[in-house]
C-alpha cells in the first residue's frame, strides 16, 4: 500500500513563503527520512487571473507604492474577526481554486503544512466539509502575525517569538495550539562550520572583512542607492558582495553604479544555496524579510536592516532591534554609516554577533516532523509533548539555541549626538545605555568606544537566563 505524502504547500508571494516550505521539507528529510513530502505552490491550483492579480498586486506594492501596501495591511489586519469578510473571502477563493480544492480531496495527503495564509485557510474549509481527512497545520513565516493567519481550528499555529504569538492569541486561536518554535530555516543554519572554509567557498578575500548586501530573493527595494551609501561609506575598507536575487533589471543597474565606486564591489543574482556567502560574510545588510531575518540571527551575523516596507518586514526588523540582535538604520544613508561603523569595529561586531546567536532558532524547522509524523487523523489536538523545546534544537547532536532574552530592548533613532543610536536597556527600567557609531557630526567619538559603552553598561549583554530573571 502507498504511503500517505505530506504536502507542504506555500504561495510564489515573495520569496519567503517557498523557503519556508523547502526548509520543512529538508527538515522531514532528516528527521523522518522514510516518509514522502511534497512540497507545492497553492498559486498553481488556481486561476490565471488570481495568480498574476494576487502576485502581481504584492509585487507592485511593495516595491512601488510601499506607504500604501503598508496602509493596508494595518487597515486589514482584524478584517478576519469579520463573518461577512470570510464568507466572501472563502467563496472567492473558492471560485478560483476549484483545481486546489480538488488536488487536496483526491490527493488524499497524511498531513498539509501550510507556510502561507491562503493553502491554510482552502485546506481548513475543505476539511470542516468532511472532504479533507489530515491534520492542517500553520507556519507563520514573519514576526507578526497578520488577521488571515488566525485559524482556531488549525492543529497547530507554528510562529515566531514575541508579537506573532500575541496577534494570534488576540484573534482566538487557544494557546494550546500555538506554538512558539520560530521561523523554519534550512537545517544547515544549525550546522556548526568554519568561518575561513565558508569565505574560500564563497570565493572572498580571506585577508578583507567583507560585507553582503542582499535584496531579498525576488530583488526589491533600493538596493542600489544602498550599495551606493554603502561603498561610499566603507571606502575600500572592506570587499562588498551585492546579492540581487532574481530580478535581472535591478542586477543591471546595481552592476552599472558598482562601477563608480570606491573598493571591490561584486554583483550577483540569485544565490541558491546562500549559506556559504553569509557565513563568510563580516556584516550583513539587508531588508528585513521573514526568512532573511531568521537565516542572520541562527548564524551570528552582526546584520544592518534598511528601509524596511511599512506592515511585516517592519515588524521584523523592530524583532531584532528590540533584543539587541540587529541595527535597523531605515534610509541608505544611515545603512551605509551603520555598516562603516560595524567593518572598522571589530568589538561592535563581536557584541552584536553575540546577541543574534542567542536569539537565533537554527533548528525551527527540525520539530515540524516530530508534530506532522503523529498526525491526528484530521481532528485538532494537543502539541505533541516535548515539542516547546523542540524548535529549540538546532540537530540531532543537541546543539542548543538559548530562548531569546525576555529583558533587553534596541532601538535606533535620532540623537543629538548623531543620526542613530543603538539603546539597550531593560524593559522594566528606563532606557540609560546608549552608545552611537561616528558619523561626521558625532564629535570625534570613536566607534570602539561607542561599542564598549554599549557592552559594559547593558544590563543584560553577556548576562546569563538566571541573573537577568534575577534582575
Amino acid at each position: 500500500m502507498k504511503q500517505r505524502e505530506v504536502w507542504v504547500l506555500h504561495a510564489s508571494v515573495g520569496g519567503g513563503h517557498k523557503s519556508a516550505a523547502r526548509a520543512v521539507a529538508r527538515a522531514f528529510e532528516r528527521r523522518a527520512p522514510g516518509m514522502p513530502v511534497r512540497v507545492i505552490d497553492a498559486l498553481d491550483g488556481m486561476t490565471p487571473e488570481f495568480r498574476r492579480l494576487y502576485a502581481g498586486s504584492f509585487d507592485v506594492g511593495v516595491a512601488h507604492t510601499p506607504t500604501f501596501y503598508g496602509a493596508f495591511f494595518h487597515a486589514t489586519r482584524d478584517l478576519d474577526r469579520s463573518a461577512a469578510f470570510r464568507a466572501a473571502r472563502t467563496l472567492y477563493n473558492r471560485a478560483h481554486g476549484r483545481r486546489l480544492l480538488e488536488m487536496l480531496r483526491l490527493g488524499r495527503p497524511r498531513a498539509v503544512v501550510c507556510t502561507h495564509f491562503l493553502p491554510l485557510e482552502m485546506a481548513l474549509v475543505e476539511r470542516r466539509r468532511g472532504r479533507l481527512d489530515a491534520p492542517v497545520f500553520g507556519v507563520v513565516t514573519d514576526y507578526v502575525a497578520h488577521g488571515l493567519w488566525r485559524q482556531p481550528d488549525a492543529d497547530l499555529t507554528f510562529c515566531a517569538p514575541g508579537r506573532a504569538r500575541h496577534d494570534l492569541r488576540r484573534g482566538g486561536v487557544p494557546a494550546r495550539r500555538v506554538v512558539v518554535s520560530g521561523i523554519p530555516i534550512d537545517p544547515v543554519f544549525a550546522a556548526p562550520h568554519d568561518a575561513v572554509a565558508s569565505k574560500r567557498a564563497a570565493g572572498l578575500d580571506l585577508a578583507r572583512p567583507t560585507v553582503a548586501v542582499l535584496a531579498g530573493g525576488a530583488g526589491m527595494g533600493p538596493l542600489v542607492e544602498v550599495v551606493e551609501r554603502t561603498a561610499r561609506a566603507v571606502d575600500g575598507a572592506a570587499d562588498l558582495v551585492v546579492v540581487c536575487g532574481s530580478n535581472a533589471a535591478l542586477k543591471a543597474r546595481a552592476e552599472a553604479a558598482a562601477r563608480g565606486l570606491p573598493g571591490r564591489v561584486k554583483v550577483v543574482g540569485f544565490v541558491d544555496p546562500i549559506v556559504e556567502l553569509l557565513r563568510g560574510a563580516d556584516v550583513v545588510v539587508t531588508k528585513p524579510g521573514g526568512l532573511t531575518t531568521s537565516e542572520v540571527l541562527a548564524l551570528g551575523k552582526p546584520t544592518v536592516f534598511y528601509e524596511a516596507a511599512p506592515g511585516q518586514e517592519s515588524a521584523n526588523a523592530r524583532f531584532a532591534a528590540d533584543l539587541g540582535a540587529g541595527l535597523a538604520a531605515g534610509s541608505p544613508q544611515a545603512t551605509g554609516e551603520a555598516a562603516a561603523w560595524l567593518v572598522r569595529d571589530a568589538a561592535a561586531r563581536q557584541a552584536l554577533g553575540a546577541r543574534a546567536r542567542r536569539v537565533g532558532r537554527p533548528g525551527a524547522a527540525l520539530g515540524s516532523p516530530t508534530a506532522c509524523s503523529r498526525g491526528s487523523g484530521g481532528r485538532p489536538r494537543s502539541p505533541p509533548p516535548g515539542w516547546r523545546e523542540a524548535g529549540r534544537t538546532a540537530d540531532r547532536a543537541g546543539v542548543r539555541v538559548a530562548p531569546p532574552p525576555p529583558l533587553a530592548s534596541t532601538r535606533c533613532r535620532t540623537t543629538t549626538r548623531g543620526p542613530w543610536c543603538w539603546r539597550l536597556a531593560r524593559r522594566s527600567r528606563p532606557p540609560r545605555a546608549t552608545g552611537a557609531w561616528p558619523t561626521s557630526r558625532s564629535r570625534g567619538r570613536s566607534a570602539r568606544a561607542a561599542a564598549a559603552s554599549c557592552t559594559r553598561r547593558s544590563p543584560t549583554m553577556g548576562a546569563s537566563p538566571s541573573s537577568r530573571a534575577r534582575g
